[in-house]
């Protein structure tokens, strides 16, 4: 069962329109960037994760080029630190977690709650190698 958050980013609004909704984004052409005001953000939650889910601290935000080594494995890596467990590391796309990409409006808000320490509670699935693959996350204060 799915259902819809709404996740309010209280500092930040996209310069368009920005819809992320069943795992895809939506925007205009010029949505390129976040700027200071208030923003509502819709994103998918789903309820058949895998494990209980902890908000985290982003330590950092890895994307493959096209020409790099690991661009057939995996798309990028969040890092999240985890008060009291330490640091992991969740994937997205190629080979080990297929069918899981994140686009580059989802990474641009990782990239942009990074940057004003936003906490992350990622959702995943299980990838190849039993690596954490990214399929959701929530951000907040």
């Amino acid at each position: 069962m799915k259902q819809k958050l709404l996740v309010v980013l209280t500092g930040f609004v996209a310069s368009s329109a920005l819809l992320v909704s069943s795992g895809n984004a939506f925007a205009s052409p010029q949505a390129d960037q976040l700027t200071p005001a208030t923003a509502r953000i819709a994103v998918q939650k789903s309820d058949d994760g895998d494990t209980a889910y902890q908000r985290g601290s982003i330590v950092s935000i890895y994307v493959s080029a096209l020409g790099s080594d690991n661009y057939g494995k995996y798309r990028g890596t969040l890092t999240l630190d985890f008060l009291g467990t330490g640091a992991m590391d969740y994937k997205w796309g190629g080979s080990t977690c297929p069918g899981r990409d994140l686009s580059g409006e989802q990474v641009q808000m990782l990239v942009m709650a990074r940057a004003h320490d936003l906490k992350v509670t990622p959702e995943h699935k299980r990838g190849q190698g039993g690596a954490l693959c990214l399929t959701g996350f929530t951000l907040s204060g």
